[in-house]
């Protein structure tokens, strides 16, 4: 996964980036990690997605003096690249704009960020931290670019990761939410379809927040360990 999906490296330079970022966390902490569309249908929506994104951590930062909370951004179209490596929210200020061009290569993009949230809770864990980790999924359409091969890797990886307490959402941006979390292996409890306009971003990103807001390393470990069905 590159910084920019017209980098030039295979990539690898990002995501170690990515997962040195240093977290000084402690106590009570939520990571929020979105995964957002960067395709060419996403083009109309690109300023909203971009203040929603912003509202969503203008929000964490607003409540830092309750828990502490961080952030991470990836984006996907034919390609896929880190738009805002995890770090502590105290740290961000602004979220980049995503270019939305080219198709969707959703399931590879999500496989290879799973991993890398896996490797940032074990880190916390080791440092006595308990870390709530929401994964949010933005599309709005079924992926176009995925081998079976990496679909089957997906599944692997979505199963591995909520057996550590990662809570996988999917929202489909005018597209059957449901459909989509139960081939990629998301629970489909978890998987909400709305409009494909800016209400319906707007309605997407806050109750993504609001996720954020309320849950906690309970409720993650309870709802992922034994999803509903």
């Amino acid at each position: 996964m590159s910084e920019n999906e017209n980098d030039s490296d295979s990539g690898e330079t990002a995501l170690v980036k990515a997962r040195q970022q240093s977290l000084s966390v402690a106590g009570d902490h939520v990571l929020s990690f979105f995964v957002l569309d960067g395709s060419g249908s996403m083009g109309p929506f690109r300023k909203d997605l971009q203040e929603e994104t912003q509202h969503h951590l203008d929000t964490l930062r607003s409540h830092m003096s309750s828990r502490s909370f961080s952030l991470g951004i990836a984006a996907f179209n034919t390609n896929a690249w880190m738009v805002q490596p995890i770090a502590p929210v105290a740290q961000l200020k602004s979220v980049p704009f995503i270019d939305p061009d080219g198709g969707t290569h959703l399931y590879a993009t999500v496989a290879e960020v799973l991993p890398q949230l896996r490797e940032v809770v074990a880190q916390l864990r080791q440092t006595g931290v308990k870390a709530s980790v929401a994964l949010m999924v933005l599309t709005d359409g079924q992926d176009s670019k995925s081998s079976p091969k990496e679909l089957g890797e997906l599944r692997e990886q979505v199963s591995i990761s909520m057996k550590e307490g990662i809570l996988p959402i999917l929202v489909g941006f005018g597209v059957d939410a449901k459909e989509i979390a139960k081939t990629m292996g998301f629970p489909e409890a978890y998987a909400y379809s709305v409009a494909r306009t800016r209400a319906g971003m707007t309605t997407a990103m806050r109750a993504t927040t609001h996720i954020t807001m309320t849950m906690t390393y309970e409720d993650v470990d309870r709802l992922t360990r034994t999803p509903k069905k």
